[in-house]
């Protein structure tokens, strides 16, 4: 009887229940091989203030060589318990790595209400370059809504964040940096609350006189993205 119930508890110890890994589920049901996929690039997150969804991203490598690759890109909506797909939205050869890499993927984990009864979730996609002369880090954001059993893109590779490094000797080089910040408006556009931008701009040098960085610009601006044909647009 002891034999028999330690065979048991052995047994419950290795099963995992489906559940315990939602991506093998998504994975089946959108027919993908877990070979084909880019697993360093596969995000789940639970959106934290929603208790019915979880949001996925699966890329699937469709072409490589020695200094780039190419994936299509999956994206999906799925229920956070049962991990039964709601919507995806699918595109071919969407992103390119290559000088210019993928260096992360993220999933914003906070919707943004973008009208009455819709809400947007956000990818970013922080590319970076591999150059030590001239570097260059952005964040690239693109909006998803759910409708229908689709989701729809409706604001596509907006950067958040740029910043851009050029080294020419010990002491020339410059730096400049462009960060933008989005809130949503009570004003609306075809439906859609327009979305209010933030965007700050430093550059400093360094230069050979005193070999210290120097501010040469710093500026602040605002401006709306409206939703038309679509999509947020500037």
């Amino acid at each position: 009887m002891i034999h028999f119930i330690l065979f048991m508890l052995l047994g419950m110890a290795a099963y995992q229940s489906p559940l315990d890994d939602p991506f093998l589920i998504f994975l089946e049901q959108l027919e993908l091989d877990r070979a084909d996929v880019y697993m360093d690039g596969v995000v789940m997150q639970e959106m934290s203030d929603d208790s019915v969804y979880i949001a996925a991203v699966i890329p699937v490598l469709v072409e490589k060589s020695d200094d780039y690759f190419v994936l299509d890109a999956y994206i999906l909506l799925a229920d956070r318990e049962s991990a039964d797909i709601k919507a995806v939205f699918y595109e071919e050869k969407a992103w390119t790595s290559d000088a210019y890499f993928i260096r992360q993927i993220e999933i914003e984990s906070e919707f943004y209400p973008v009208a009455p009864e819709t809400k947007a979730f956000g990818v970013v996609l922080h590319y970076q370059s591999s150059s030590r002369v001239n570097r260059l880090d952005t964040r690239e954001l693109s909006l998803f809504v759910e409708d229908e059993g689709d989701l729809n893109r409706v604001l596509k590779d907006f950067y958040l964040m740029s910043s851009e490094i050029i080294i020419d000797g010990e002491c020339d080089s410059s730096t400049s940096s462009v960060s933008r910040s989005i809130e949503v408006t009570n004003q609306r556009t075809n439906n859609f609350f327009d979305l209010k931008v933030l965007e700050e701009t430093e550059q400093d040098i360094i230069t050979q006189e005193n070999c210290t960085f120097q501010n040469v610009m710093k500026s602040r601006e605002e401006f709306t993205l409206t939703f038309r044909n679509g999509r947020y647009q500037p």
